[in-house]
């Protein structure tokens, strides 16, 4: 997992138009400035909004306005318009430190969505797994008062719509009054894990596939979106990749290798670095289902939000969920003998024989008359059949 150095905006939206056609790389010029490949920076940093960047397509530049959101195709711009040192000038009054919210909190204001029911669900999870805190903005000044880090003075909130197309936000936080971050759920977006993912966006990370250490490759000829949404971001903060992260995609522009042990050009290279550019050739397509499937935060999310976020303490609301201490084990206890039924009561003794024989045997002969008058004598008064026992 890797957290971004860069403030950017990322997304994860429902694209609808084909593969982005991208032809092979020989050396572009803008300028002074010549290079190869794609995603190659002129202004700013990659995801910060009015920074440019150029693709290289078989000797002719494309640039872009990076617009701080990702999984989209970035606005065109002409390259011969583009006035690098100006531009690095501008932005260098815009790049914060890093994009964690002041205080664990994000504050939001809801502009009409579908998937509240959603939101509020991935709001929980944020709370519980990584002490993450959303609040409507309305909310901030009775909660932190007046002149608080929170939320620049509660004056920025994510504005979450449903406004336009695809589902894309951007990322962090920029303590700048004119940064307005969006958080679009567009018809489609309403799954639990898009939405997840956008606000992992929100609260600073960026896509795991940019880790690089990433073990897919990028086919360049199917990207869907602008290529600065591919490309390995080797300043990024890193934990240990992981393929099932909820940041990471999962569409066909991505593969698991089928040799491990070539190396595959980023989407800012080209072979001239000593890689091979990944091709269909190349995928293993059987392993498609072991990478991007994530439906909620990992472990290595939470490692890296939390490393994003370790030095910043929430100081109001309400108080950060504390782990629960774990029981002590106890010894087992002796094994107790089963249970045995209780015994069953005793017959109850048949009665003496009445003193001095006072019943005797009168039905019919038989050998054993002693006995029957014996039998008689147990049973008489209370069961004395008249034909068979009389009083002596």
């Amino acid at each position: 997992m890797r957290v971004a150095t860069v403030v950017a905006s990322l997304a994860f939206t429902l694209m609808t138009q084909g593969p982005i056609q991208v032809k092979a790389e020989s050396q572009c010029s803008i300028g002074d400035f010549n290079f190869t490949g794609l995603a190659q920076y002129l202004v700013g940093q990659r995801r910060l909004p009015g920074s440019i960047y150029a693709d290289c397509n078989d000797g002719t530049p494309t640039c872009y306005v990076d617009d701080g959101i990702s999984d989209t195709v970035d606005p065109t711009v002409e390259c011969d318009s583009v006035n690098i040192e100006s531009g690095r000038r501008e932005l260098g009054v815009f790049l914060p430190g890093d994009r964690a919210w002041p205080e664990r909190t994000v504050c939001y204001r809801w502009d009409g969505s579908s998937a509240r029911e959603l939101f509020d669900r991935a709001v929980r999870e944020y709370q519980d797994k990584v002490d993450i805190m959303w609040i409507d903005i309305g909310e901030c000044r009775a909660r932190f008062g007046e002149n608080t880090r929170v939320c620049n003075n509660c004056n920025m909130a994510v504005n979450i719509q449903k406004s336009k197309p695809g589902c894309f936000a951007h990322l962090g936080y920029i303590p700048h009054d004119d940064y307005k971050p969006e958080l679009n759920l567009g018809d489609g977006c309403e799954h639990l894990r898009i939405v997840t993912h956008e606000m992992g966006h929100s609260i600073g990370l960026i896509h795991e596939h940019s880790h690089p250490g990433r073990e897919v490759i990028v086919l360049r000829d199917k990207l869907r979106v602008s290529s600065d949404n591919y490309m390995k971001d080797v300043n990024a903060q890193t934990s240990t990749y992981d393929r099932m992260s909820i940041m990471h995609y999962d569409g066909e522009e991505m593969c698991i290798p089928k040799d491990r042990g070539v190396k595959f050009c980023d989407v800012t290279e080209t072979e001239s670095n000593g890689c091979v550019v990944p091709k269909e050739e190349h995928c293993d397509r059987s392993q498609q289902e072991t990478f991007g499937r994530g439906e909620s935060l990992t472990d290595r999310d939470v490692e890296a939000i939390r490393k994003l976020y370790e030095k910043e303490q929430r100081s109001g609301g309400p108080p950060a969920p504390q782990p629960q201490p774990q029981p002590q084990p106890q010894p087992a206890p002796a094994p107790q003998p089963e249970p045995q039924p209780a015994p069953a009561p005793a017959p109850a003794p048949a009665p003496a024989p009445a003193p001095g024989g006072q019943f005797v045997y009168i039905g019919p002969e038989k050998a054993m008359q002693d006995q029957l008058t014996q039998w008689c004598n147990w049973n008489c008064p209370n069961f004395c059949p008249g034909d068979m026992c009389r009083q002596a």
